[in-house]
């Protein structure tokens, strides 16, 4: 938990610094897209980024974003890697998901009803986009 914590804090101190990643880091990549529910923007939502082989780990959070009054969100510092996408509107806001209270989505496809999950695969220095959240349950 203490490294959700850390991660937010940073995410704080990164935001306005996307210029910094072309310096310093030119070699990791961005992911960026829209988490929408019913059509409308949803501000506020936690965009988390999960490592592929380690979703069912206890530590599978790689980076996280938060959207702005649009909806829109950009991570930054991405490792080449593949990822799962999923957002968070932490409804109660005490930082952890609560099913029942808190809403959550993926990046994925819709099968009968069912999002289910798509891996998303940054290369070095790739910027991604598109990756959008369309529903929150």
């Amino acid at each position: 938990m203490k490294k959700i914590y850390v991660l937010l804090f940073a995410l704080v101190i990164v935001a306005g610094c996307e210029k910094a990643q072309e310096v310093v880091a030119p070699e990791k990549g961005t992911i960026s897209g829209t988490v929408t529910n019913n059509n409308t923007p949803v501000t506020g939502v936690f965009v988390l980024l999960l490592k592929q082989n380690s979703i069912e780990s206890e530590q599978p959070l790689a980076n996280a974003s938060v959207t702005n009054d649009q909806g829109k969100y950009k991570i930054l510092m991405v490792e080449p890697s593949s990822y799962y996408v999923a957002a968070i509107k932490d409804e109660n806001s005490n930082l952890l998901y609560n099913p029942g209270t808190d809403l959550l989505g993926w990046y994925g496809h819709e099968e009968h009803g069912v999002i289910i999950p798509d891996l998303v695969t940054v290369f070095k220095g790739q910027n991604v986009t598109g990756i959008d959240i369309t529903k929150l349950l």
